[in-house]
């Protein structure tokens, strides 16, 4: 326990130590003394050119190394600074977006937002727009504005759903605006700034927080529906915690090993968990693999294993990257793993493709197992209640999409299932 506990402090110290580093100098030193003397025709001569300039040599050197060493106290001491600035911006930020999730955005929250952002970034005006109406417009010297129209360009920028960056030719300043949604309804943001204040790392931290309010939106509406549908989710761990265990689990695992294959999936795993927002194909391809990696280490002996059934993925270069929502790939495989094989068998599989159609892009799950029950597909078909993961993901296809998206199974008794999901194509 002790060396342990040793360890562990070892590892936690964030500092750079001067007694090693001149210790070796020493020994380099005296070796290559040792060397010369060795290899010297005149020993004496040697010796005598050995004596004379060790001690310079060793006194530049052990003071190359002591500058070198405070050089880097000084950048860590810098470094930590800013992370704990950092680290208490990114607090004050998060403590405005809070009531975000319990109030959604109201005309004084999002004022609350407005004020912290111009407090804590180089903004010197944001607009906030609605579908509509003009959520919040304010500068620090004037009080916020609300319920405007947006103006002609606003509202094509909107609806283009594509960031813009150009100079106001009103004010001078560099504007920049970023797509996002409120309420599932397209909306943006539009962040002021100085000409001298404005570079590529404001633009990309404004990028940032635009997202984590997106995020925020969107876990508000989120957990709107669960209330509405009489669902009440309370997890015992966030996932969040369970992940940064993981990875420091992780980090000591042997290289090549089956078990840092686990954790590096199992972490796949608890990346995409903690997403709130759609990902690209290319990264739900990443999480099904990895579920299959663990799902396939989990099962018991007595059940189908991964060696029974082939998982065989047919996907078109172009849909890659288009965005999905967080396993939703992954929940129609595991669908499949978990209803349609009832006992072992060599020629048990289970295909997944995605390719584009003419209107839309498809992605399809099928499977050569017993097939779906006469009276689980009308219960599929009931849109009122229900809570078979078929059914969820059907509800948030719709939730996420509207009726551009669509769900169907198609099943055949002893033959097999075949689900297809049909989205719509990304916005150019």
């Amino acid at each position: 326990m002790d060396g342990t506990g040793n360890r562990k402090r070892w590892r936690l110290r964030d500092d750079y130590a001067l007694i090693p580093p001149v210790g070796i100098v020493f020994v380099a030193l005296f070796f290559e003394s040792g060397i010369t003397l060795l290899l010297a025709p005149d020993t004496t001569q040697a010796l005598d050119l050995i004596s004379h300039a060790v001690f310079p040599l060793l006194f530049a050197n052990t003071c190359g190394v002591v500058l070198f060493i405070m050089i880097l106290r000084t950048q860590l001491r810098l470094e930590g600074d800013l992370f704990v600035r950092q680290t208490e911006r990114s607090d004050r930020l998060l403590q405005a977006l809070q009531p975000l999730r319990k109030q959604g955005l109201t005309s004084e929250v999002a004022r609350q937002i407005g004020v912290t952002l111009l407090k804590e970034t180089k903004m010197q005006r944001v607009v906030l727009l609605g579908a509509t109406e003009v959520v919040i417009d304010m500068t620090e010297q004037q009080p916020a504005v609300c319920g405007e129209q947006p103006r002609r360009e606003e509202q094509q920028w909107i609806e283009a759903e594509e960031p813009v960056r150009q100079e106001d030719e009103l004010t001078g300043q560099i504007l920049s605006f970023h797509p996002m949604r409120i309420n599932g309804q397209k909306a943006g943001v539009i962040c002021y700034f100085s000409k001298d204040l404005f570079d590529d790392t404001v633009e990309r931290m404004t990028e940032q927080l635009v997202r984590l309010l997106a995020r925020e939106l969107h876990m508000h509406r989120e957990e709107q529906l669960l209330r509405l549908s009489g669902r009440k989710m309370k997890p015992m761990l966030h996932v969040s915690y369970l992940k940064g265990i993981i990875e420091e689990i992780q980090r000591t695992a042997d290289p090549g090993t089956p078990v840092k294959h686990q954790l590096n999936a199992l972490l796949q795993l608890l990346t995409t968990a903690t997403r709130h927002d759609e990902h690209p194909l290319r990264e739900e391809l990443a999480t099904l693999k990895a579920y299959l990696s663990l799902e396939g280490t989990r099962r018991r002996p007595n059940q189908l294993t991964s060696a029974d059934i082939t998982v065989d993925l047919d996907i078109e270069t172009s849909v890659e990257e288009y965005f999905v929502f967080p396993f939703l790939v992954t929940q129609l495989v595991d669908n499949a793993l978990r209803h349609a094989f009832v006992k072992a068998g060599r020629h048990h599989r289970i295909d997944v493709r995605a390719f584009k159609s003419t209107t839309d892009w498809v992605i399809e799950v099928a499977d050569n197992g017993q097939g779906m029950p006469f009276a689980v597909m009308q219960q599929l078909d009931q849109k009122e209640s229900g809570d078979s993961n078929l059914f969820l993901i059907r509800r948030a296809l719709e939730v996420t999409y509207g009726p551009a998206a669509s769900l169907h199974v198609y099943s055949i008794i002893h033959q097999g299932t075949r689900i297809e999901v049909r989205l719509p194509f990304p916005s150019p």
